[in-house]
């Protein structure tokens, strides 16, 4: 049965809020995802929150605290403490933002660690995830757990299954509330094969979970970090491709995913995104699909009248099937246009930033204004300090 929340489309959006106009309203409201995923650690989006909640009344949102649970290797030490800490914070917030008119715990899910390594330390990875969604179901708290890397769980040797039975208990933990299992799944550019390249390997390695748990795929879409031994990331927008096809490499992934009955959503990593002004390597932004946004929603639009085809089978692959990795395409990049730095909108944000944290020191919670201060107010004014030190060279 296909999950409730879908009509059509798989896709969610996965904001990364930094822009919003008039279009993008118009846009999601057409949209009408059936998840929207948040970076959103403190409160600091809480504005986006109750604007969406209130135009987007049937979605879910998905939190994730990428400051606080950004570090995929305390884990390995003190799972079970670090489980209970993550939990603490959700907590926190539920109990901080419980009164305000757009909080609806039946509709906001909360993230666990995201992309934990586990090789090699698969005991401990499996003891947090157990432990924090346990926590989480014992706080009456939704939760989306493992937030798992492509290749993550590792298989078990060469072209061989993935060894899902390492994390034996997550998936009666996960049933015990009503939380989500959390994967990623990404591809790379090339020839007219992409997404297919690796399917059941990059793509679609949750076609060989054996699990009976609603799936986010909170991550999706192209990202060359998937080739082995490349260095950093880079999305579609750093190679020479349309918009029109880019969108049509998620549709192929969409109308497969929409086959497995298990996947309440698929979230394109991501929409919307600043440059990093400071550090122009960092290109994070050529992620951005608000760039192909039209054609994106006429995609979802049209695919409210297909149907979703035969529902697959899971597990769906024999333990000795794995397609090859392919051939990594000679694809040359485009190189990013820097735009000018928004000064005054960074100061705007700094000094909003600094009356939050003074009113979290005020309630006592004196290491969380600490990590706001550091995050939100020192590192801009050093990416200020950084780009003009760059001008003055020029």
């Amino acid at each position: 049965m296909t999950h409730p929340l879908r009509t059509g489309s798989t896709f969610g959006v996965y904001w990364i809020p930094q822009h919003k106009d008039q279009r993008d309203e118009k846009i999601m409201q057409e949209w009408n995802p059936p998840v929207m995923k948040l970076s959103e650690a403190w409160g600091e989006n809480r504005d986006w929150m109750r604007d969406w909640r209130r135009d987007l009344p049937g979605t879910e949102f998905v939190l994730r605290n990428w400051l606080k649970m950004g570090n995929a290797y305390e884990m390995h030490d003190d799972p079970l403490g670090t489980a209970q800490r993550h939990a603490d914070h959700w907590r926190w917030y539920a109990d901080t933002f419980g009164g305000e008119a757009w909080f609806d715990p039946d509709k906001l899910i909360f993230c666990s660690s995201n992309e934990p390594v586990s090789k090699g330390v698969e005991s401990q990875v499996r003891d947090y995830l157990i432990a924090f969604t346990e926590a989480m179901t014992s706080e009456g708290l939704r939760a989306c757990v493992f937030n798992a890397s492509v290749g993550t769980p590792e298989n078990t040797g060469d072209d061989t299954r993935v060894a899902w039975e390492r994390f034996d208990g997550l998936e009666a933990a996960i049933l015990a509330g009503k939380h989500y299992l959390g994967l990623h799944e990404y591809w790379t550019v090339g020839a007219d094969k992409a997404p297919e390249w690796a399917w059941g390997w990059w793509t679609d390695r949750l076609g060989q979970c054996p699990w009976g748990v609603p799936i986010l795929v909170g991550e999706c879409g192209i990202d060359d970090g998937v080739i082995p031994g490349m260095k950093g990331h880079r999305g579609w927008q750093h190679y020479r491709l349309t918009p029109q096809a880019y969108v049509e490499q998620l549709a192929t992934y969409d109308r497969w995913m929409r086959r497995d009955n298990r996947v309440v959503a698929t979230l394109p990593f991501c929409y919307d995104f600043e440059r990093d002004h400071a550090n122009p390597d960092n290109a994070w932004w050529s992620f951005d699909i608000r760039a192909c946004r039209e054609e994106l929603l006429a995609y979802i639009i049209e695919a409210r009248n297909e149907p979703d085809g035969e529902p697959l089978p899971f597990p769906r692959y024999p333990d000795n099937v794995i397609n090859p990795l392919p051939p990594v395409a000679n694809v040359e990049p485009v190189e990013p246009v820097e735009p000018m730095i928004d000064y005054a909108q960074m100061a705007n944000d700094a000094r909003w930033y600094s009356e939050e944290a003074s009113r979290l020191a005020r309630d006592g919670k004196g290491q969380a204004a600490h990590d706001m201060l550091a995050e939100h107010v020192t590192k801009p004014l050093y990416k200020i300090e950084n780009h003009l030190k760059a001008l003055a060279a020029q």
